[in-house]
């Protein structure tokens, strides 16, 4: 049986944050990021498509940027810093 698209997400953006930023993503830390996105202290960046968009928030001292998906409130990955 295929595992749940949320599920697919959240693995995915555990993968690219370890080999993107080099910190792992705790259950803790991915939940504090939700709650950041959905409280709105988190910068909104883009808006792909009417479920996704592209946000900018503070982690552990790295500015970040993430891909939510509004449909699962899922954060689908980490961006490659530009800096």
């Amino acid at each position: 049986m295929r595992r749940p698209k949320v599920a697919d997400q959240i693995s995915h953006a555990k993968r690219r944050f370890k080999a993107r930023l080099g910190l792992k993503l705790t259950p803790k830390l991915y939940a504090s990021m939700i709650q950041d996105i959905q409280g709105g202290q988190a910068e909104l960046v883009d808006k792909q498509s009417n479920r996704v968009s592209i946000f900018r928030l503070e982690v552990d001292g790295h500015t970040v940027k993430v891909v939510y998906d509004k449909h699962t409130k899922a954060i689908v990955t980490v961006l490659p810093s530009t800096t």
